[in-house]
């Protein structure tokens, strides 16, 4: 395939891809920076350690958040739909 031959498609897919990786990478540095300050936490840890039921809560929000973002990200500005993913990201790093 020859440069002439990229139609606008092909660009606009392309750049919806970067994109998409772009956020992808963002949310995975969320992740590991807040799952690595929870597992530095020592505080944290105890409260996850002795009251189990807070660490269901919190899986429960994850397992939520996880479930309907793929729906409420079609039907949201997009501003919201940049924070309910960066709230997912930060989640997934606290479970």
């Amino acid at each position: 395939m020859t440069e002439n031959s990229i139609t606008a498609a092909q660009i606009e897919t392309r750049q919806v891809l970067k994109n998409s990786f772009v956020w992808m990478t963002v949310g995975l540095i969320l992740t590991a920076v807040i799952a690595w300050l929870v597992g530095q936490s020592k505080s944290i840890m105890e409260i996850a350690t002795a009251r189990p039921v807070a660490s269901l809560v919190a899986l429960g929000v994850w397992a939520v958040l996880g479930l309907g973002f793929g729906w409420l990200v079609r039907h949201v500005p997009y501003l919201v739909g940049v924070v309910l993913f960066i709230l997912y990201s930060a989640f997934t790093g606290l479970t």
